[in-house]
């Protein structure tokens, strides 16, 4: 039988599956989708990267199209409002100064559509569709299960035990080019897009433990540990960071329930202690490169100082989308102090901070939209996480955020799974259909005389 018509009869009904879990539960489908993308996220180094040929972009298509056409017009849909204004002016814009340079081509539309496109047309829809509490429970079980496998995803990967991951390339050292260099890449092949992606999947479990039972609870409490030690094998420096900040109020923070208090307590100070040990008093040999690497930030210092220059050449509308990296070279100069390290014209180099990036392609103009896109939504998922969870949802939301941010200002948020994790799940958050309120019955009026 012919391999192709397989091999598309397979796609399609994964398709159809897809639409009717989607249908049935959106916010099951947004984690399926979620899955999706980190699968066939290696493909962009195949060039296959447009919307229309990675199948997970047709399931990204159905998701959009469904919650547009049918989620967006109830009693119970979410006003547009300020966010949606935000998004449209930060999409258009872009798209705009695109046509006007005439650099839009296919590769640039694809990094467009994984950096801002893709993200945020799934905020409007999804804040916009009001997911159910039942929903948005599914979404954190399944979006929870898919950051414990990128665990053991990475753990196998540390252990040499490459037979055993599942898709099996990730596991294939001709394809895959992480494997053997001593950190974990995982399903994205690249240790700090891996440890990015467990690390919100550590914060998205600890959101689970909240609402999950309290029999449920040390399967969660697992999970959570599982990801605490990928992220170490990733030996990414500002995942450590990101979760010793953002972590600290998500476990520290007292819960309602105490049992979950003092769960979360117990594996703040386990795995701070572990932390320590292995860095401080056991270090392995990655560790202790990682530790001593100053080339790296000597690099950072040099990409960070050309950029800004970069920046103050076109202050207000930026040097254009996707220019960071072929004219960052030009603009680098000797910094005192720090060794100089070369960049190269023909490869260049992203900025290894997205607010640079963003500054330096877009300007003044771009950056500003870009921050009322994510404060407008970091305050509607504020807000609806603490009408729907209290205070437990406040800090949960202010903690899954600092995961996020510490971590893009040394990388540059140009990949799609990230961006769809942490804005999905937000956007999520912030539409969320609240339970109804009881009625409040006034006590009838006494008599007088």
């Amino acid at each position: 039988m012919d391999e192709g018509i397989v091999g598309s009869t397979a796609r399609l009904a994964w398709l159809a599956g897809f639409m009717l879990l989607t249908i049935a539960n959106a916010g099951a489908g947004l984690g399926l989708y979620l899955a999706a993308s980190l699968v066939f996220s290696v493909h962009h180094f195949d060039g296959q990267g447009s919307v229309v040929d990675r199948p997970d972009n047709f399931a990204m298509l159905g998701l959009v199209a469904y919650l547009a056409m049918m989620r967006a017009f109830p009693r119970s849909a979410v006003r547009y409002g300020f966010v949606t204004l935000a998004i449209a002016a930060l999409l258009g814009y872009v798209l705009l100064q695109l046509a006007a340079t005439g650099r839009l081509d296919v590769g640039v539309f694809s990094r467009f559509m994984r950096m801002f496109g893709i993200p945020l047309l799934l905020v409007v829809a999804l804040r916009r569709a009001s997911l159910s509490q039942k929903e948005v429970q599914s979404c954190v079980l399944v979006i929870g299960v898919v950051g414990a496998y990128l665990a053991i995803v990475s753990l196998l990967e540390t252990a040499g035990l490459y037979s055993l991951i599942l898709p099996p390339w990730v596991g294939d050292p001709d394809f895959n080019p992480a494997l053997g260099v001593g950190r974990a890449g995982g399903l994205l092949m690249q240790p700090e897009w891996n440890a990015l992606v467990v690390s919100l999947g550590f914060a998205v479990i600890l959101l689970r433990m909240h609402q999950g039972r309290i029999s449920q609870a040390p399967f969660s409490g697992f999970a959570a540990v599982l990801c605490l030690v990928a992220v170490y094998f990733t030996y990414t420096r500002a995942a450590w960071l990101g979760l010793m900040l953002g972590g600290f109020p998500l476990l520290w923070h007292a819960s309602a329930l105490q049992t979950v208090t003092l769960a979360k307590r117990s594996l703040l100070m386990a795995g701070l202690g572990a932390f320590l040990c292995v860095l401080v008093v056991f270090p392995s040999a990655t560790a202790r490169d990682r530790l001593s690497d100053a080339g790296t930030m000597y690099y950072r210092v040099h990409v960070w100082t050309a950029g800004l220059r970069m920046a103050e050449q076109n202050p207000l509308f930026g040097a254009g989308f996707n220019e960071f990296v072929k004219q960052v070279a030009y603009f680098q100069q000797q910094v005192e102090g720090i060794p100089m390290t070369r960049l190269e014209a023909d490869t260049g180099s992203v900025a290894h901070n997205t607010l640079l990036q963003v500054a330096a392609e877009l300007g003044l103009v771009g950056l500003v939209l870009y921050l009322c896109v994510v404060i407008a939504l970091f305050r509607s998922a504020l807000e609806r996480a603490g009408q729907a969870w209290g205070q437990d949802g406040r800090i949960w939301v202010i903690g899954f955020s600092i995961i996020y941010f510490v971590n893009v200002q040394f990388v540059t948020a140009h990949d799609l799974s990230p961006n769809v994790m942490y804005f999905g799940i937000m956007a999520v958050i912030a539409g969320m259909r609240l339970p109804p309120q009881p009625a409040v019955i006034s006590p009838p009026a006494l008599r007088k005389g």
